[in-house]
């Protein structure tokens, strides 16, 4: 495999759904996500560009995998490429250029999850 461009800490995890779960007290959810992401690898970026804060905006999702408790696989947004990073990255994006996330850590029980990114050939 190619050597990664970069690679981040997802930036504002505790203001989207996998803190959600976690506050609801679904840590069966999210021990199945880390998992279901660590192994899968199952991760997309989606560019955000009428994001009201940041026009560079990029978001990063996961799959859930199904838990214990019942919960069917779906995408939950996990938070966004830092801003120094998706400066460049919303433009390679948006020039067309394929990108590869994979995760390198995750620990969704307290909120860390950091991705690698390398270029699709």
């Amino acid at each position: 495999m190619a050597d990664p461009l970069c690679t981040f800490g997802v930036a504002g995890m505790q203001h989207h759904e996998l803190h959600a779960l976690v506050k609801a007290g679904l840590p069966a959810a999210v021990d199945a996500l880390s998992v279901g992401v660590m192994e899968a690898n199952q991760v997309e970026l989606r560019r955000e560009p009428d994001n009201r804060f940041d026009p560079n905006a990029v978001e990063v999702f996961g799959v859930l995998a199904k838990a214990p408790d019942g919960i069917e696989p779906h995408l939950i947004k996990f938070g966004y490429v830092p801003r120094q990073v998706a400066l460049w990255l919303a433009k390679l994006l948006d020039s067309g250029t394929q990108v590869i996330p994979r995760v390198e850590y995750a620990d969704l029980l307290h909120g860390s999850l950091h991705i690698s990114i390398t270029r699709k050939d």
